[in-house]
């Protein structure tokens, strides 16, 4: 049995998808009784909560692996440490965690810290693991959506950057495979796609697909930070969304690996073919979510 934490968010319910399809038992943890329904037959679905430990024996019982997801919060480190341990107690004998790029206990950037650290307490537990770190998503490219819906462009302090980008559907392929993967090692991999665009890029490409003109507004760190605070983010979430910003001008940071298509044996999705799917999606007036 693999039991899928976060198995309502998007890499989360892909991962369920494709174990249930390899024909492996998968128990899916949500944190809410209604969201039981939002998995298909087969899969064992559990309501669990990492920020009550009495709550996760009953969701690691008969489990042989675990993938462990939880959103973006200050209490990552406690609350995947604390599931990380409970697994170890109930016996799980590997934890395959997603991470990201920049995992780094010692990071500047609470993002990177906070999963730096996080991958520690799982380490710590003794359990065999293995750390999976995507770079950004092509779908974050979907929080302009309601900008370029309403003024046909938008903006973000990136200026000209490439940066790498990965399908969420890619890195759910990777983790699948990682977790059917008996015998692969203790480690890390940093999986990204194979494309990387400028905003400019994006912004041409994805008005080509829609027939109409798309602007990029390359702004100030500044500008973003009142643009981000007058939609109510909380601060320390500014802070990071500006950090993410000046790390991906490094060219250092932003290359591509291998990694989708040595795990599965696929090339992965190209960007051409997420601009596509966008345009339809926005066509369609379908809301889109970063």
């Amino acid at each position: 049995m693999i039991l899928v934490t976060g198995a309502t968010g998007n890499t989360g319910r892909a991962v369920v998808a494709g174990l249930l399809a390899a024909g492996v038992a998968v128990r899916a943890m949500v944190r809410r009784p209604e969201q039981a329904d939002r998995f298909p037959h087969g899969v064992e679905v559990v309501v669990a909560d990492m920020g009550v430990g009495s709550s996760l024996p009953r969701a690691l019982e008969g489990v042989d692996q675990m993938l462990l997801i939880s959103p973006l919060d200050p209490g990552l480190v406690e609350m995947q440490g604390r599931m990380a341990q409970a697994a170890r107690v109930a016996g799980v004998r590997r934890v395959v965690k997603i991470s990201t790029e920049i995992a780094d206990a010692q990071s500047e950037a609470l993002i990177g810290r906070w999963h730096g650290l996080a991958e520690r307490e799982v380490e710590a537990t003794g359990l065999a693991f293995f750390h999976l770190r995507p770079c950004n998503f092509m779908q974050n490219l979907y929080s302009f959506a309601a900008q370029i819906e309403t003024s046909s462009g938008f903006s973000a302090p990136l200026g000209s950057a490439q940066i790498s980008l990965v399908h969420v559907e890619d890195l759910a392929a990777v983790a699948v495979a990682a977790l059917l993967k008996s015998e692969l090692a203790n480690g890390a991999l940093v999986v990204t796609g194979q494309d990387r665009p400028t905003y400019g890029e994006f912004a041409q490409a994805l008005g080509t697909a829609l027939g109409r003109p798309v602007r990029y507004e390359a702004t100030t760190p500044e500008v973003a930070r009142q643009r981000f605070a007058a939609t109510g983010m909380p601060e320390w979430k500014v802070q990071e969304l500006l950090r993410m910003y000046a790390f991906l001008q490094d060219p250092l940071h932003t290359q591509t690996t291998d990694a989708v298509r040595m795990f599965t044996g696929n090339g992965p999705r190209t960007f051409a073919d997420f601009v596509r799917d966008y345009a339809a999606r926005l066509a369609s007036g379908e809301k889109l979510h970063g």
